[in-house]
């Protein structure tokens, strides 16, 4: 059952909030409504994010503030397409929370606005699009430790082969395909998992979104 009063979450936890709230995560049931790209659990601490803590990405490079657009569009490439790290993800996400919060500091993110629509995520659309695996996307979701773009048309097949991506086998979960692509290890018994990420969203009719999750593991 989806909640009747939630709240679009910013991207992530710092990583110590993370791991502070690692056990009440790693025990949460994991329900996948269609209207969510990603796992409960990994929505779960952005939930915690907005409700309980304000959000810190001190750790990370320049605050997340970028020099130019295409500073930001190389950022955006990388993660989208699993080919960046934790603190790249973390750092586009800090930018992507200043939209949110319509925060005009970072110059780089001039035109980019938020979109009203599914409560489970943050919406985005930017004024240059990006391409991905051969097509073009100018809105981005973001949602728990992943960022996807959102495309046109129902490509999910077409890029589960392309992609060699499989049905995921959390729970109800049968409208997500992933790939894990590397493990890494921040020691303290802590990893980055990322993982390669296809899914249709109920809210998002006719369209396929594409991406990346940069899960902290404790």
């Amino acid at each position: 059952m989806e909640d009747p009063n939630p709240q679009a979450p910013p991207p992530a936890l710092s990583t110590k909030k993370e791991k502070a709230f690692g056990k009440l995560n790693n025990n949460l049931l994991s329900l996948q409504p269609k209207s969510m790209p990603f796992s409960i659990p990994s929505l779960f601490r952005a939930f915690l994010c907005l409700g309980l803590v304000t959000c810190s990405f001190s750790g990370v490079a320049n605050d997340g503030i970028y020099g130019d657009s295409t500073e930001l569009h190389a950022d955006l490439a990388q993660v989208l397409t699993c080919e960046g790290d934790r603190e790249t993800y973390k750092r586009l996400a800090n930018a992507l929370t200043k939209v949110y919060y319509n925060d005009p500091s970072d110059p780089a993110l001039t035109g980019w606005k938020k979109v009203e629509g599914n409560p489970y995520v943050a919406e985005f659309t930017m004024p240059t699009p990006v391409d991905i695996y051969g097509h073009s996307a100018s809105t981005l979701i973001m949602a728990g430790d992943g960022i996807m773009a959102v495309l046109n048309g129902d490509l999910v097949d077409s890029l589960s082969k392309q992609l060699n991506l499989r049905v995921s086998d959390v729970p109800l979960a049968s409208h997500i395909r992933t790939r894990a692509v590397q493990s890494l290890d921040l020691g303290h018994g802590m990893r980055v998992d990322v993982t390669q990420t296809v899914s249709t969203i109920t809210s998002h009719p006719g369209k396929t979104l594409v991406g990346c999750e940069y899960r902290l593991v404790y």
